[in-house]
């Protein structure tokens, strides 16, 4: 189920992304929530933007709450490239 309205935007308001170095790159966590999928990416709603992600620079996905938010880390040069940050 997708969150709609005001507690969404508090939500979001409240989660910055932030920027964390793991091995040799940057990696950048995002909240958003699942709206999509196919065999390759995930499709997510982000700050009121649709985003595909590939499956393969998705890490530690996990749950964020009862209104279907999830937070991850992508590299940061991918959250650039899409204006994610």
């Amino acid at each position: 189920m997708k969150p709609q309205g005001k507690r969404r935007d508090m939500i979001w308001r409240d989660k910055h992304s932030k920027s964390i170095t793991q091995g040799n790159f940057n990696k950048v966590e995002l909240t958003g929530v699942e709206i999509g999928d196919t065999e390759q990416a995930l499709l997510f709603d982000i700050d009121g933007d649709d985003v595909w992600i590939p499956r393969s620079l998705i890490e530690d996905m996990s749950i964020e709450d009862e209104y279907g938010f999830v937070t991850f880390f992508v590299p940061e040069w991918f959250a650039i490239q899409e204006g994610l940050v």
